[in-house]
């Protein structure tokens, strides 16, 4: 019996370390005040982000309710996705697709990226455990290619980001400014 008793208390001492690790879908999100501006000109704005960012804004624009604030979008990344200095290697080095949607209200924009999709590595997680990175070297390595990822992602989005600030902090043109 105590046997018995000692097996249960170890595998409960065990158990809790053998919790799946935490494959949260990598994500940017931020809220950005623009204090005066309104609904109606954020709106515009984030419109000439989308027509000035892709090449064509009608194809990445899944979603576009004016009276909602939102705008949302599924596009590519014009830089791949790499991991850090593993990158060349053509088995890592490709292009991401995402999803971006832009919600506005007077004074306000928040942006969110999500879906972030490696296309030679799928959904990139927050995870060093993302089963979708090949097990090549053990575990350090895949720790390491983890923050590689990590880092050329943040690179990637990083850009966008600051375009899409710099494009909602331009007035938009109106009808006379032609």
């Amino acid at each position: 019996m105590k046997k018995v008793s000692l097996l249960f208390l170890m595998l409960g001492l065990i158990a809790p370390s053998l919790k799946a690790q935490d494959t949260t879908p990598l994500t940017y999100s931020e809220v950005i005040q623009v204090n005066g501006v309104s609904k109606d000109e954020l709106f515009s704005r984030a419109k000439l982000f989308f027509v000035n960012t892709y090449n064509n804004a009608t194809k990445v624009i899944q979603n576009e309710d004016k009276d909602a604030g939102i705008i949302a979008g599924k596009a590519i990344t014009s830089d791949n996705i790499i991991i850090g200095k593993f990158s060349g290697s053509g088995a890592t080095d490709a292009p991401a697709t995402y999803t971006i949607t832009l919600a506005v209200k007077d004074g306000r924009y928040k942006y969110t990226i999500t879906d972030i999709v490696q296309e030679k590595l799928g959904l990139l997680t927050t995870s060093p455990d993302n089963p979708e990175i090949p097990v090549m070297a053990g575990k350090k390595w895949k720790e390491e290619a983890r923050a590689g990822i990590k880092k050329s992602a943040d690179f990637t989005f990083g850009k966008l980001i600051d375009a899409l600030k710099t494009e909602m902090n331009k007035t938009a043109p109106t009808e006379e400014d032609w």
